[in-house]
């Protein structure tokens, strides 16, 4: 998907939008998505309340930024500490959980965020383009270096990670497991499932998580 071409912003409104993007992350961190209140928000971070919808959209949109920057930013330094291909999914996915460790607040906005959304909105495209772009690109890589012992469409073993990824958020989010549980089974899960598929030198590196390292 071609993302278009980008409004510019003057030095005036990037600083703005910044300052409103660290109010409410202080929000969202104290009060979760629920507790998160716009005109409040507004109120601090010195904007009209229309002045933040203009520019953010909605709530969703605004707390789905917020997050999903945070875990991209978390997941980006994971990922840095591999080599491409599927240590790389392994390690994005070691990003996810640790970030959901230390702002589960975060998780359950970001959750919250997607079931409000559209299904054609941006804020789908931000949350579910960019992550299945990322997997299909180490999908290539490993099967470009021989880490990748299966023949099956990377596409399809894209999509089935990213399933993964958000099915273990909602149930974490449904309160189905603890914070902990969701750690310990949705690795075993992805890991069982990534290492049936990568070539043996692999197992060991794959086996150890990116936050041990």
């Amino acid at each position: 998907m071609v993302a278009g071409k980008r409004k510019y912003r003057s030095p005036r409104q990037v600083a703005r939008e910044e300052r409103i993007i660290r109010v409410a992350r202080k929000h969202l961190s104290a009060h979760g998505y629920d507790g998160a209140n716009m005109e409040r928000l507004a109120q601090e971070a010195g904007v009209t309340k229309m002045t933040l919808y203009n520019i953010f959209g909605s709530k969703d949109q605004l707390m789905a930024r917020i997050v999903s920057s945070s875990f991209s930013e978390i997941a980006e330094d994971f990922v840095k500490a591999v080599r491409p291909g599927l240590p790389s999914i392994m390690a994005r996915h070691d990003g996810i959980v640790a970030a959901v460790k230390n702002m589960p607040l975060y998780a359950d906005a970001i959750i919250q965020s997607m079931l409000n959304s559209d299904p054609d909105s941006e804020l789908v495209n931000v949350l579910i383009e960019d992550a299945y772009d990322f997997y299909q690109d180490h999908f290539d890589i490993a099967a470009q270096q021989g880490q990748l012992m299966s023949s099956e469409d990377r596409k399809t073993l894209s999509n089935q990670v990213l399933g993964h990824e958000w099915g273990m958020l909602f149930l974490l989010f449904k309160q189905h497991f603890t914070v902990a549980d969701y750690e310990q089974q949705s690795r075993s899960a992805l890991c069982a499932q990534l290492l049936a598929i990568s070539a043996p030198e692999l197992h060991q590196e794959m086996r150890a998580p990116a936050y041990n390292r």
